[in-house]
Parts: structure tokens; C-alpha cells; sequence
């Protein structure tokens, strides 16, 4: 494989600082208007509901939370077709990260009816893309962790990949049963998967940067890896 241009390296860098800034973006802008809240719980409501049309910093919420994040999510995804796309289900797993964040963008402009309760069409589409987000997230996981194992360089993060999907599975059938805490139970599901991409982006990151460095290695090319 040949080595990655300077240029490349750049690119890929800045998408993969972008897959770090994206969960740092959402749940920042989840704490901070949820501070600047007081009436809002983040353990029983729903992080949309910052988002309510009328509701305090509704619009902070829509476009920098849901808006920018699907934003940051795209751009994350050079990266991750630069280091897997070559290996059997990374461009699909490729594609499916760039799907959740279309589908946070649309969550920006469909929000959520009030108390998130599905009122209209807009506030159904809302959460179905919430939902799917989360699940597509899992699936993308699952099949990148096939194409990291295939790569050879990712070892210790195909397993935790994995963790990450099946963990999501198994709590998506269960999160109607904690209505009492769905707040929580939200961020449990978006904070694995989130973390995910940060582990994933911090990688990315660090192996371009190391090729940028001098070490004449690509940052899609054999790297000794050491694991997590």
C-alpha cells in the first residue's frame, strides 16, 4: 500500500478532529442548556426536548447540537473510509456512520413536539431518527469492527467495536421499560455510542498524525499497534 500524501494526511486528520469534536459538541450543548435550565431534568426528559419549538435555546439546540453535530459526523467519515475502506463492509460501515448524521441534521429541522410525546409528523420523524441514529450507529460498529480485524492494525478496538454494537442492541429493546428515567437511559445509549466515536476518531487521529510525523508509515498503511 503506498504511503498517504501530505495532503491526504492533512485531510485526514482534520476529519478525524472532527469525529472528536462531534460527541464534544452534542453533549456540551446538552449540559450547558440543560444548566441554563433549571426547569429541565436530565434524568427524566429526553435530550430533544432542548429543543421543543419555544422552548429556552430551542434553536441553540436545533443547530448546534443536532445541526452541527450531523455535520461534524459527515465530515468524521473520510477518515474512517481512508483507514477501513479498503477492507471487506468498511465503505459500507463507512456509509452508515454518514447516515446518522443525516440523521441528526434532520432532527434539527423535524424537532420534537412538546415532552417529546408524538403529536405530529414532524415530532414522529423526530424520534424515529433519534432511534435509528442510535441503532445505525450499532450496526456501523459491528460491521467496522469486521473491517478493523481485516486490517490487522486495530487490535483491541474490532473487540470494543463490538462491545459497542451488541451493548446497543440489547439496551434499544429495554428503553421503553425505564420511562421514568428515559433521560438516563437516552444518555446511556448515546454516550456508548458516542464514546465509540471518539475512541475511534482519537485513533485516527493519532495514527495520521504519526505518519505526518515522519514515521514513513500512512496512516492507512501497517501500523504496530498496540491495542487500547
Amino acid at each position: 500500500m503506498e504511503p498517504a500524501t501530505g495532503g491526504q494526511e492533512a485531510r485526514t486528520r482534520f476529519s478525524a478532529a472532527c469525529g472528536m469534536a462531534a460527541p464534544l459538541t452534542f453533549f456540551g450543548t446538552v449540559m450547558i442548556l440543560g444548566f441554563l435550565r433549571p426547569d429541565y431534568s436530565h434524568i427524566t426528559q429526553l435530550m430533544s426536548e432542548l429543543g421543543v419549538p419555544g422552548s429556552p435555546y430551542a434553536i441553540v439546540m436545533d443547530l448546534t447540537g443536532l445541526a452541527l453535530t450531523g455535520v461534524l459526523i459527515i465530515l468524521f467519515t473520510p477518515a474512517i473510509h481512508a483507514a477501513l475502506g479498503k477492507q471487506r463492509g468498511g465503505t459500507v460501515g463507512t456509509i452508515l456512520v454518514a447516515v446518522v448524521g443525516l440523521a441528526f441534521m434532520g432532527m434539527a429541522f423535524l424537532p420534537c413536539d412538546a415532552g417529546c410525546v408524538p403529536v405530529t409528523s414532524a415530532g414522529q420523524l423526530h424520534l424515529l431518527l433519534g432511534m435509528a441514529g442510535i441503532l445505525i450507529t450499532a450496526v456501523a460498529a459491528l460491521i467496522l469492527a469486521y473491517a478493523m480485524k481485516q486490517s490487522g492494525d486495530w487490535n483491541g478496538y474490532w473487540q470494543y467495536s463490538i462491545a459497542t454494537g451488541v451493548a446497543v442492541l440489547l439496551l434499544v429493546p429495554v428503553f421503553p421499560s425505564f420511562s421514568a428515567v428515559q433521560g438516563l437511559t437516552q444518555r446511556v445509549m448515546s454516550g456508548i455510542v458516542f464514546l465509540w466515536t471518539e475512541v475511534v476518531a482519537i485513533r485516527l487521529y493519532r495514527l495520521s498524525s504519526a505518519a505526518h510525523g515522519g514515521t514513513g508509515k500512512s496512516a492507512i498503511g501497517p501500523h504496530e499497534d498496540k491495542g487500547l
